[in-house]
């Protein structure tokens, strides 16, 4: 399967759930929600997830299952 990279610009909306849990939603350049983390016990630990995919993502490739 082919692989690519892509960057998406956006921001990272850090949000808090109706349980006490943390996590953040990746919004592209028009305000779309394009992705949702999972649940985390604390904002360090969901700010350390926000570091990562800065870190890994822009490097990442792509794969195209849909072929």
């Amino acid at each position: 399967m082919p692989s690519r990279s892509i960057f998406i610009a956006g921001k990272f909306e850090l949000k808090k759930s109706r349980n006490d849990k943390y996590y953040f939603s990746l919004l592209a350049g028009n305000g779309q929600a394009i992705g949702q983390s999972r649940m985390y016990s604390s904002e360090t630990a969901r700010d350390g997830g926000i570091e990562s995919c800065k870190t890994n993502g822009p490097g990442a490739a792509v794969v195209d299952l849909t072929s």
